[in-house]
C-alpha cells in the first residue's frame, strides 16, 4: 500500500514537471559547517583553603537588639481560597492565548465543513479548561504554602516575645541577688536561634507572595503582601474515594477532550487530530507525526487540496489516498483509545493518592492536636500556680513548637485537598 501511495505521488510530480519545462535550475544551499567540539582541558588546581570562613569576615548581629516585631512589614491583603482559584483560572496566560485562537479568521474551503464546526473549535475549550484547572490548583497550593509559612512565623514571633519575658525576669532576679536556673547567655542563644528561624520564614513568605501574585495576575511592584484568610479546619466526614474517582473521570477536561477526539475522528478531520495528538503532553509530541503525505511535525495535506491538484489520474489518486486515510483513522483511533485508557488510570491513581495523603495527614493533625492540648494545659497550670517565668517560658516554648507543627500539618492537608480538587477537574469553569 505504501508503494501505491508513492507511485501516485510520483505521478503527480511528473505531471507538474511536464508543465514546468522552463523552470530555473535548482539552487543548492550549503549550510555552514558545525564547529568541532572543544578539546578536553585539564582543570588547573588552585591552592586549597580551609572551608570554614573567618569570623571577622562575616556580618555580626546582636540577637538582643534585633528587630522581630514585624512592624516594617507591608500591609496585608486578605485572600480567600475561592478568590485565589478564580483569579488564577481567569489569568492563566497560556490558556488565554490559546482561547484567542478562536478569534482568528478562517477561510471556508470548498467541500469542507464550515470552520465554526471544525473539531479544533470543539476541542480547544476543553484544552483551555484543563489549563485553567491546572493553573487554579497550583495557585491554591501556593496559597496554603504561604498560609503555612505565615502561620508559623506568627508562632515564632510569640516565642521570641516569651523569650524576652524570660530575659526580663532573669534580669530582675539577678538584680535582687538571686541566682536563676538559666543565665542570660543561654537566653541570648535561644533568641538568636529563633530569630534565625523567623528570618528564614520571612524569606519564604516573600518568595511565595511574589509567586502567588504572578499566578493570580496581581502586580509584583505594589507595597502590600497577600495574606491567606478563611476557615482552615478539617472536616469530620470520611472521603468516599471511589466516588471522587468517578467525579474525576467524568469532569476532568483533559479526558473529555480525548473522548471527543476519539468519537468524532474521521478522514476529514485527520489533520486536526494529528495536531491535537502532537500537542498532548502525554504523547511527548511523538504521536500524530506520520500522517499520509505529511512530513514529521507538519500536518498532512487535505484531500480537497490534492483533488484540485491531481487533474490527471484523479479517481485513482483519490481512491488510493482515501484508502490510506481510512487506515490512518484506524491507527489514530487506536492511539486515542490507548491514551484515554492510560490517562484515566493516571487520573484515578492521582485521586487515590491524594485521598491517602488526606487520610494520613488528618491522622497526623489529630495526634499533634492531642499534644498541643496537653502542653497548653501544662502551661495553664504553671501560670495558675505562679511558678515564675523560668518554669512557664520553657513550657511555652515546647508548646509553640507543637503549635507550629500543627499549622504545618493542617496546611499540608489543605494542599493535598487542592491537588485532589485539581485532579478531579473541579477548578475548571
Amino acid at each position: 500500500m505504501r508503494r501505491v501511495v508513492w507511485m501516485a505521488a510520483l505521478g503527480l510530480t511528473v505531471a507538474v514537471a511536464a508543465g514546468c519545462r522552463h523552470a530555473p535550475p535548482p539552487r543548492v544551499y550549503y549550510p555552514p559547517q558545525v564547529p568541532p567540539p572543544p578539546p578536553r582541558v585539564e582543570v588547573p588546581s588552585a591552592p586549597l583553603t580551609v572551608l570554614e570562613p573567618k569570623l571577622e569576615s562575616l556580618p555580626l548581629i546582636d540577637p538582643a537588639t534585633a528587630d522581630v516585631t514585624g512592624a516594617t512589614r507591608p500591609p496585608a491583603i486578605g485572600l480567600t481560597e475561592a478568590t485565589c482559584a478564580k483569579l488564577a483560572a481567569d489569568h492563566a496566560p497560556l490558556a488565554s492565548a490559546l482561547e484567542r485562537e478562536n478569534s482568528v479568521p478562517v477561510v471556508n474551503e470548498p467541500d469542507r465543513p464550515p470552520p465554526e464546526e471544525s473539531l479544533h473549535r470543539e476541542l480547544r475549550p476543553l484544552v483551555v479548561a484543563e489549563m485553567r484547572n491546572r493553573a487554579a490548583g497550583e495557585a491554591v497550593v501556593a496559597l496554603f504554602q504561604l498560609a503555612d509559612v505565615e502561620g508559623r512565623s506568627a508562632v515564632v514571633r510569640e516565642t521570641i516575645e516569651e523569650i524576652d519575658t524570660l530575659r526580663k525576669a532573669v534580669d530582675e532576679a539577678i538584680g535582687k541577688g538571686a541566682k536563676p536556673p538559666i543565665d542570660l547567655e543561654e537566653i541570648a542563644r535561644q533568641r538568636a536561634t529563633w530569630i534565625g528561624l523567623l528570618g528564614q520564614a520571612e524569606l519564604g513568605a516573600r518568595l511565595l507572595d511574589a509567586d502567588l501574585k504572578r499566578r493570580i495576575g496581581a502586580s509584583g511592584k505594589t507595597a502590600d503582601r497577600l495574606m491567606p484568610t478563611g476557615e482552615f479546619g478539617l472536616p469530620n466526614e470520611v472521603l468516599d474515594v471511589e466516588a471522587a474517582v468517578r467525579v474525576a473521570l467524568e469532569k476532568r477536561p483533559e479526558l473529555q477532550a480525548l473522548r471527543t477526539a476519539y468519537l468524532k475522528l474521521s478522514p476529514e478531520n485527520l489533520p486536526e487530530v494529528r495536531e491535537f495528538l502532537r500537542a498532548l503532553p502525554a504523547s511527548g509530541g511523538l504521536l500524530g507525526s506520520g500522517g499520509t503525505g505529511g512530513m514529521i511535525g507538519l500536518p498532512g495535506p487535505r484531500l480537497p487540496a490534492l483533488k484540485r491538484i491531481a487533474e490527471r489520474r484523479q479517481s485513482e489518486v483519490e481512491a488510493t489516498l482515501q484508502q490510506a486515510a481510512d487506515q490512518e483513522v484506524a491507527v489514530r483511533r487506536g492511539q486515542l483509545f490507548t491514551l484515554i485508557d492510560e490517562r484515566e488510570r493516571a487520573v484515578a491513581d492521582e485521586v487515590r493518592a491524594q485521598a491517602l495523603i488526606l487520610t494520613e495527614q488528618a491522622r497526623q493533625v489529630g495526634l499533634t492536636r492531642w499534644r498541643v492540648e496537653r502542653l497548653a494545659a501544662k502551661v495553664a497550670q504553671a501560670k495558675g500556680e505562679a511558678k515564675g517565668a523560668a518554669t512557664v517560658v520553657p513550657a511555652e516554648l515546647e508548646l509553640n513548637r507543637e503549635r507550629a507543627e500543627l499549622i504545618q500539618g493542617v496546611m499540608a492537608w489543605h494542599q493535598a485537598r487542592a491537588k485532589l480538587t485539581q485532579a478531579q477537574g473541579l477548578y475548571a469553569k
